[in-house]
């Protein structure tokens, strides 16, 4: 799992709140979360849900532990990564195939990075999650030319 913690004005009261995000697996699917939670009028929110979490909570990640990007090695089935792309991320066929063509094939969390690193290798595919706080773009799933 991977958290972050930062303070906000807190909706209720205008006073300071911790907000935690969070991006885990559970069953082998990618989850991801926001706690508001204010110690001085003790309200308290949350938010989950599966996949790709929405881009400010990615911003917030990606700022704390850099931006991350998933490359394929030579010698994969590309059945099988199309196939898992299209099964983990929820996405359509035209779109996974396109991105197999690039270089990275994903750019996001470290989570995520790792992630589908994991289950693209459980597929036999050889793939490496790498850190690269330098890559400009991150607003969108899979790489574009």
């Amino acid at each position: 799992m991977s958290d972050c913690l930062l303070n906000s004005v807190c909706s209720f009261c205008g006073k300071i709140e911790t907000i935690t995000l969070y991006e885990s697996e559970q069953k082998g699917q990618l989850i991801w979360g926001a706690t508001y939670n204010c110690p001085h009028c003790l309200n308290i929110q949350e938010m989950d849900g599966f996949g790709i979490p929405p881009d400010y909570i990615r911003d917030y990640l990606i700022e704390k532990f850099g931006l991350w990007q998933v490359i394929l090695k030579p010698h994969y089935s590309k059945k099988e990564v199309v196939s898992t792309l299209m099964k983990e991320l929820n996405l359509d066929f035209k779109l996974c195939l396109d991105s197999i063509k690039n270089i990275p094939i994903f750019v996001g969390t470290e989570f995520e990075a790792t992630w589908l690193s994991k289950k693209l290798g459980s597929n036999n595919a050889k793939v490496e999650a790498i850190c690269n706080v330098n890559y400009k773009k991150y607003s969108f799933i899979f790489s574009k030319n």
